[in-house]
């Protein structure tokens, strides 16, 4: 099984000295000591976490560790830029998590980040991903 994290949840997951990583404990330990694994990929992703240069290191080390799922970054971007198209809605500035869980096909999430929820309902009429917030 496998999630997506947003930017915005990634130091709460990864982060033992965050503040609130004691409510993202359970993904943190069910992707480095179960069977849970990590999703990247796409451009504006990748761009997102190489502003968080620590958290890419551990990126790294999970993607060693085979935790972490790649998915081809032009199949991602294409997917992105339909979403984008398809919403026409510039209030909308994580197209490229939605374009990343559709291409994957993984069905949990992990953000808080809730001015994204009312777009997967617009992206998925049936078998909308799971969120973890």
């Amino acid at each position: 099984m496998c999630i997506v994290i947003d930017m915005n949840t990634i130091p709460k997951v990864f982060d033992k000295k965050n503040l609130f990583h004691t409510e993202f404990e359970p993904v943190y330990n069910w992707i480095l000591n179960d069977i849970g694994k990590f999703v990247i990929g796409g451009t504006t992703y990748y761009g997102e976490l190489s502003k968080m240069s620590s958290y890419l290191r551990f990126v790294n080390i999970l993607r060693d560790k085979k935790k972490v799922i790649k998915v081809q970054d032009n199949l991602v971007d294409n997917e992105e830029n339909k979403i984008i198209e398809f919403l026409n809605d510039k209030k909308c500035d994580d197209p490229h998590i939605l374009a990343l869980l559709k291409v994957s096909k993984c069905q949990l999430l992990c953000s808080n980040d809730d001015r994204m929820f009312p777009y997967i309902r617009k992206v998925y009429t049936k078998n909308r991903p799971k969120i973890y917030y």
